[in-house]
This record gives structure tokens, C-alpha cells and sequence, in this order.
């Protein structure tokens, strides 16, 4: 009787279907959100938001989640560094700015477009898994 349990539960799972694929693997532009500022507990600085809107539009990727990234990495900081010589208000790590192409990581604009690059490529190769993605980007 054990067998036959352990037979029927592992066909089961072999042939669930993952959440992701039934997913369509073209994207589909969305009607582009706007940026809400003053939804975080420090308000999105001006010349942050102009960028983040600018990348955000560039990489069809939402604009607030591209500003709930630059608060979680550095708190909208363009000169944070973390304790592994992660730079900038997206917090890219010197190679990886290199790769997406960011010449000055300390640059609030360059880094935002960096880091928004770097998000849809994840997003992308998770086939927008967001949860993965976000894990992946840390």
C-alpha cells in the first residue's frame, strides 16, 4: 500500500505543469505606469525620479518597482557602498556595471539605468517570475 502511494504521489508531480509556463513567453507592452513618489518612507528625489521614469519606460519595467529597489539598496543614496563594493543608488557591484554598460556607478542616472537593465534581463530569463527575479537581483 506504501508503494502505491509513494507511485501515485510521484506522478502526480511529474506531471503538474509549473506556474510559469502557462505564461506567455512574448511580453506584451502595458499601458506605462506612473511613478508614485511619495509612496515610500522618504520621498523619491527629484532628479532620481526623472530617471527612474526614463529607465523605467526604456526596460518596460514598472516604475514603482524600480524606485521600491533603489529604496530597499540604498535608501535613494547615489553614494552608497555596501560591505562587498556594491555602488550606487541600485547598489550594482563593480562588474556587473561594467557588463550593463554603467561607466560611472556613482552617476544616480547611468546606475538607475543599470539596475533597471540588469531587472528586466531577470525578469526576462524568470520568465517574469517576480519573485525569483527580486531574489536574483540580491
Amino acid at each position: 500500500m506504501r508503494n502505491r502511494i509513494f507511485a501515485f504521489v510521484l506522478a502526480s508531480f511529474s506531471f503538474a505543469v509549473p506556474s510559469f509556463a502557462a505564461m506567455p513567453t512574448t511580453r506584451t507592452l502595458q499601458q506605462p505606469k506612473t511613478l508614485n513618489a511619495s509612496a515610500f518612507p522618504l520621498p523619491v528625489p527629484q532628479y532620481l525620479a526623472a530617471a527612474i521614469t526614463d529607465a523605467a519606460k526604456k526596460y518596460d519595467v514598472d516604475p514603482n518597482l524600480v524606485a521600491a529597489m533603489a529604496f530597499r539598496e540604498s535608501r535613494f543614496d547615489p553614494n552608497a557602498v555596501s560591505r562587498i563594493g556594491a555602488q550606487g543608488v541600485m547598489q550594482l557591484k563593480p562588474r556587473t556595471a561594467r557588463a550593463l554598460g554603467v561607466k560611472d556607478s556613482f552617476d544616480p542616472r547611468q546606475n538607475v539605468m543599470g539596475g533597471t537593465k540588469y531587472l528586466r534581463y531577470l525578469l526576462d530569463r524568470f520568465k517574469g517570475d517576480l519573485t525569483l527575479s527580486l531574489a536574483a537581483y540580491n
